[in-house]
């Protein structure tokens, strides 16, 4: 039957990837991210395609009576036999997708890379396992349908449900990766715990050993004890899935500032740390009094940002010297708020007299712009935040270079008590 089936279900499988996946990969060149968005869209197809098969083929046995006859061979062994065609076919689906994204975005895959490409290999073995003992049970025309909805029911509406819980123990890894993100472990083996206890349960139901009604009794405590085991651990999640962030190797230049950034960006670290080294200067020079010991590069770090502080810079130093803002970057790290939501327009003049110390002030006019291009609609409330802005900037640099260090200090606390 998986032989009948083929064509259509990898037919399906490359609609889904020209159709979803295609369009997520575009200038995608990290491995971790290249698996995780090629399998998403087919996983819940490729998990349907399991359950379904193999219960025909279950059925398929039931009516030859194969179990019926002499045993010359282990049932097991006869089970996995006959599912064994509709698992190279579910894995298949799988490698298709992320083999043409390999491919088409000239990588080599990682270990690491491969981890939700294993977890949905393992899931479609699993699933098969169950598909094979309910047709067993029921009828090929009752058993294959009601596979194939419930499962890719459950595993392809996981997402818009609104308990999270279900998400997690779907075995749909629907989340994108970032630059430096991996699939963490504790995102992986929830939907193994949820799925393989109940093939665990089938499979004793289905093993003959001792009396029915202790069976059943045992295979129920196993399935209710996984399933409910794997709730318990994704429970308090939230909607997306856990990774694991900075994950890429750094190369490190200097010291006092050292300058890191990932080994696959091929940055010149001695042309940063001579651009830190300067902008350091002048703000020193102006009363700024900053000494980092390491200037780090953020993108590896993915949506888990951690803050700058006195003694490590996080910035984007792959971003800034691939759109020429670099120094204006370093500059931004090197000012400190002593609150988390200062006022907008009184930070940003904060900002607007450090760029002008630093020579700057292009780079803050492009940033400003794009940062009232979000906040603002109206041309004249635009044209008026920038004059508020300036006048502010204007009072700290008319002062003498050695008073300017104390104005900076006062205005940063005067943007806590009016952002508060």
């Amino acid at each position: 039957m998986a032989a009948k089936v083929a064509a259509f279900a990898l037919g399906l499988t490359l609609f889904y990837y020209f159709d979803n996946a295609a369009v997520r990969l575009q200038d995608q060149s990290y491995a971790p991210a290249i698996v995780a968005d090629a399998v998403g869209p087919i996983s819940a197809f490729a998990y349907a395609v399991a359950g379904a098969l193999a219960a025909w083929e279950s059925g398929r046995l039931k009516h030859a009576k194969i179990n019926e006859s002499a045993p010359v061979r282990s049932r097991y062994l006869i089970g996995f036999n006959a599912i064994l065609p509709v698992l190279m076919l579910c894995w298949l689906m799988l490698l298709l997708p992320v083999a043409i994204a390999f491919a088409e975005a000239a990588v080599m895959p990682t270990p690491d890379s491969m981890r939700p490409l294993a977890q949905q290999v393992i899931l479609c073995f699993l699933h098969a396992i169950i598909g094979y003992v309910v047709g067993s049970y029921l009828p090929r025309l009752i058993a294959v349908p009601l596979l194939a909805l419930s499962i890719y029911a459950f595993v392809a509406f996981s997402v818009s449900m609104e308990s999270y819980w279900v998400r997690h123990v779907s075995g749909n890894y629907y989340e994108p990766l970032m630059f430096g993100e991996l699939a963490s472990f504790s995102a992986l083996y929830p939907p193994l715990l949820f799925f393989g206890s109940v093939a665990g349960a089938a499979m004793l139901v289905r093993s003959g050993f001792g009396p029915s009604m202790v069976r059943a009794a045992l295979a129920m405590t196993i399935a209710i004890a996984g399933m409910y085991g794997a709730r318990c651990v994704v429970q308090d999640r939230g909607p997306s899935l856990p990774v694991v962030s900075h994950t890429e190797p750094d190369e490190c230049f200097g010291h006092a500032p050292k300058i890191c950034a990932p080994v696959a960006f091929d940055v010149d670290l001695q042309s940063v740390r001579d651009q830190a080294v300067s902008v350091i200067g002048q703000l020193n020079a102006v009363g700024v009094n900053v000494s980092p010991k390491l200037i780090t590069d953020r993108t590896a770090y993915g949506r888990y940002q951690k803050p700058s502080d006195n003694e490590t810079w996080r910035t984007d130093i792959v971003v800034g010297l691939s759109d020429d803002s670099l120094r204006f970057r370093l500059m931004s790290s090197a000012l400190r708020f002593p609150c988390e939501a200062p006022d907008p327009i009184v930070r940003r003049a904060v900002l607007l007299w450090a760029a002008e110390n630093t020579h700057e002030r292009r780079a803050f006019d492009n940033q400003l712009g794009r940062d009232l291009h979000v906040l603002y609609s109206e041309q004249q409330k635009d044209e008026r935040v920038v004059d508020d802005i300036e006048a502010i900037a204007r009072t700290g640099l008319d002062l003498p270079k050695e008073d300017q260090g104390r104005w900076y200090r006062q205005t940063a606390r005067q943007a806590c008590e009016v952002g508060a």
